[in-house]
């Protein structure tokens, strides 16, 4: 006689030795699944965490400043419109004293924890708009508009932090609506004539 004969036989002359192991088997199959499942909601809970990091905090994308000069590198996404994001050259006192326009013809517009100052603005073709972040918050500069493709060439590669700024051309004429991308409730547009 072999050993599954010898188990067979075992189990006829045994009948609750057969349920005490097809037991035993869902019981190591529901702790199984318990395992995948707990696994299963660990990986989502770090991968919220993760994407909070990335969006809600100062790592990740967003330019820290210093002495040196941070920059945002063109690749083949930037649009030759942009330039160089960088700590701004002039230093501001209250929000109603803060310079509307650089010496070199470059609009300030400024970004506060009230959100855009000016919200409006008017320039002509061919203007430089520098966005000034002087909130607590990040700053991501994003077109409203996105069914004509020439307001994309608006959209800022990268947050950047408080004392940085970010540099636009606008060679389109129309009605630019902006706004953070990380705090979409903080709006501004500009007319280009």
């Amino acid at each position: 006689m072999n050993s599954d004969e010898i188990n067979d036989e075992y189990l006829k002359q045994n009948p609750d030795a057969f349920e005490y192991s097809k037991n035993n088997m869902n019981d190591k199959k529901k702790l199984s699944q318990r395992e995948i499942w707990l696994l299963s909601a660990l990986v989502v809970v770090l991968a919220g965490a993760v994407w909070y990091w990335q969006v809600y905090s100062e790592g990740g994308d967003v330019i820290k400043t210093g002495d040196e000069m941070a920059t945002t590198t063109p690749d083949e996404k930037t649009s030759p419109n942009q330039t160089k994001t960088f700590p701004p050259s002039t230093s501001s006192g209250t929000n109603s004293s803060l310079p509307t326009i650089t010496k070199d013809g470059v609009y300030l517009v400024y970004y506060t924890n009230s959100g855009f100052l000016p919200s409006s603005l008017q320039i002509s073709q061919k203007s430089t708009v520098r966005f000034v972040n002087n909130s607590s918050k990040a700053m991501r500069i994003f077109a409203e508009d996105r069914n004509d493709s020439k307001y994309y060439s608006l959209d800022q590669p990268m947050s950047v932090s408080k004392g940085s700024a970010y540099d636009y051309v606008f060679t389109n004429t129309g009605i630019w609506f902006y706004y953070n991308k990380n705090n979409s409730g903080d709006r501004g547009s500009i007319t280009v004539y």
